[in-house]
């Protein structure tokens, strides 16, 4: 095995101080190649713009990795540095880059594990995490719902009764949901239907939306409720004096069951409309409409996607969502369901847009 390694810090396990090949070995070793005439330590100590001391200590790694030889019969400060030849530097420095792969795959994977053993701790509850606790206050509140977002590695479901909040906090909470998203979370979220009659909280249903979230709406909600991964959840309690309080509940006894609360009101719940002085039959925006007319015409993604002006990656999430408010599991079934509600043929492409295919 070759006597040196790349490393960039101090840890368990690290070869000795003398003995690491970092950036400033591989630097003077670049120097040694590419110079064009012989250099000695003081040389190259000039050339890196370090004392002589630290070429010295470079010299010294190098020479213990096999990677330069020195020439000459003088004083170790007035030698003649060369590299190695150039089939054993090579073999050398592929050795040396297999070990320090090596060392970050171990690494990441003792990371993984130690992340996944932390992570299943604390969803399932711990000597520290007792199956249920009270938070009272905002701050308490947001920073679980907060470390809660983080942890999420599947699924979040979340019911909002009452009033609809401010413009303020419904933009405070997009954030974590992205983070969530951003990792390949599955998000669902029912609202009260009254979301939709306010203006900003219709926007913000249309952001979730938008983002990837599946939203539903209901004219009823029993409480306010997050169910992250099947394992926490949060759920609204009345407070003193006005203080905000939550109940955060683990464990396998108290979670599924308020998950099959959320499933059941899911079920009742109905997608969100694009506007309430539609029709009851018209259950799409007018980017929806253009969608089912542009597959009823048969056109491929990317021209599609061109006509909306959306990436190709956005428009196979807008027709997700059409084929859900449409109750449809494929594109086909989109198609024949906007036919059944007479859509097609309600959008008209902008003024001088070819219909080409």
């Amino acid at each position: 095995m070759v006597g040196g390694t790349v490393t960039t810090g101090e840890g368990h396990g690290d070869p000795p101080a003398s003995d690491r090949i970092g950036a400033r070995e591989l630097s003077s070793l670049e120097v040694l190649l590419t110079s064009g005439r012989p250099l000695c330590r003081a040389d190259l100590a000039e050339q890196l713009g370090i004392s002589e001391a630290q070429s010295g200590e470079v010299v010294d790694r190098l020479l213990s990795a096999g990677l330069i030889r020195e020439k000459g019969e003088k004083e170790p400060s007035a030698r003649t540095l060369v590299p190695g030849a150039s089939d054993l530097v090579y073999a050398r420095l592929l050795e040396i880059q297999q070990e320090q792969l090596a060392g970050q795959i171990q690494f990441q994977r003792s990371t993984t594990s130690i992340v996944k053993a932390l992570s299943d701790r604390l969803h399932a509850g711990d000597d520290d995490h007792p199956q249920w606790k009270v938070l009272r206050g905002y701050e308490p509140i947001s920073a679980a719902l907060e470390g809660a977002a983080y942890r999420a590695r599947r699924k979040v479901l979340s019911m909002h009764p009452g009033i609809p909040l401010s413009p303020e906090d419904l933009a405070d909470s997009r954030p974590r949901n992205q983070r969530a998203l951003d990792r390949g979370v599955a998000m669902r979220s029912i609202h009260l239907a009254s979301m939709t009659r306010v203006p900003h909280g219709r926007s913000h249903l249309e952001a979730l939306a938008e983002s990837g979230v599946k939203v539903r709406v209901a004219q009823s909600l029993p409480f306010r409720l997050i169910v992250i991964d099947d394992v926490i959840a949060y759920t609204s309690i009345n407070g003193t004096d006005g203080e905000p309080a939550a109940l955060e509940l683990r464990g396998p006894e108290l979670v599924p069951m308020l998950r099959e609360v959320f499933e059941f009101c899911w079920l009742d719940a109905q997608p969100v409309r694009a506007s309430e002085s539609e029709p009851e039959g018209h259950l799409l925006s007018e980017r929806g409409l253009a969608i089912v007319q542009l597959l009823s015409e048969g056109r491929t993604d990317s021209a599609m996607a061109r006509s909306l002006g959306v990436s190709p990656r956005t428009f196979r999430r807008l027709i997700g969502q059409v084929m859900e408010q449409l109750g449809a599991e494929s594109r086909f079934q989109a198609g024949i369901r906007a036919m059944e509600l007479g859509l097609l043929g309600r959008w008209q492409p902008p003024d001088g847009e070819a219909r080409s295919r």
